[in-house]
C-alpha cells in the first residue's frame, strides 16, 4: 500500500490533470518559505505558496498560472481572477514551436509580458484591453504623477522603461478617450506587489523546460 501511495504521489507531482508534464518543476522554489500544497480536487493539483518581501503569492506547477497580492492585506487564494483589479495574476505559456517562452502579469485591463526568444533575447510588452472594450480613439497609461504614455506609441525599449516605472510606482492609471462624448473611462490600479509579481514572472519564465 505504501508503494502505491508513493507512485500515486509521484504521478500527481510529475503530471498535471491533462497528463502534461508540469510547466514549472515541482522542486523549484521561488522563496525560502515556499511550500507545496495540494488542491482538494478529485485529482489534487500541486501548487507552491509563500511570500516574497512580505507579499503573499501562489502558483500552479502544471499551468504556470498564479496570483500575487495586489492590495496590501488582501492575501491570495486559489480562485485566481485579476478582473476585479485587486490582485496580480501570473500567466505563463508552454514554449511555441520556435521555443519562444513568455509569462505575463495582469491586473484588470493592464498587462505586462516578457518574451524570451529562442536565442535568449528578452522582449517586453505593456498593453491594455480597455481599447477593445470601449472602442476608444486614444488610450493613455500614466504612473503616479509621472509622464503619460500613449498605448499606440509604447514600442521597443519603452516597454521596459514603463515596467521599471511600474515597479517603483504607487498607482497606475489606464485612461480611454471614447469615440463619443461622455464615453471616457479611467481605471486606477494599486501597484502594491507589482515589483514582486514581475520578479516571480521573470523567475518562472526561466524555469520553463524547453
Amino acid at each position: 500500500m505504501k508503494s502505491l501511495v508513493t507512485i500515486t504521489t509521484i504521478l500527481i507531482l510529475g503530471l498535471g490533470i491533462s497528463g502534461q508534464v508540469n510547466l514549472i518543476p515541482e522542486n523549484a522554489n521561488f522563496s525560502t518559505d515556499a511550500r507545496v500544497q495540494f488542491t482538494k480536487d478529485p485529482i489534487p493539483k500541486p501548487y507552491s505558496i509563500g511570500t516574497t518581501n512580505g507579499v503573499p503569492y501562489l502558483f500552479f506547477f502544471e499551468s504556470g498560472r498564479g496570483e500575487i497580492e495586489g492590495l496590501k492585506g488582501n492575501g491570495v487564494d486559489l480562485n485566481i481572477d485579476s478582473r476585479d483589479g485587486k490582485n496580480w495574476e501570473i500567466r505563463c505559456n508552454r514554449p511555441t514551436a520556435d521555443k519562444q517562452r513568455n509569462c505575463g502579469v495582469v491586473k484588470g485591463e493592464l498587462t505586462a509580458i516578457k518574451f524570451v526568444l529562442r536565442d535568449g533575447t528578452p522582449l517586453y510588452w505593456v498593453t491594455t484591453n480597455i481599447t477593445s472594450e470601449r472602442g476608444s480613439d486614444l488610450t493613455i497609461i500614466s504612473i503616479d504623477t509621472g509622464p503619460h504614455y500613449l498605448v499606440s506609441e509604447i514600442k521597443g525599449q519603452l516597454n521596459g522603461v514603463l515596467i521599471e516605472e511600474m515597479k517603483n510606482g504607487r498607482k497606475v492609471t489606464v485612461r480611454s478617450s471614447g469615440k463619443t462624448k461622455g464615453n471616457d473611462l479611467a481605471r486606477t490600479y494599486d501597484l502594491h506587489g507589482f515589483k514582486e509579481a514581475w520578479a516571480l514572472c521573470e523567475w518562472m519564465i526561466e524555469q520553463i523546460d524547453l
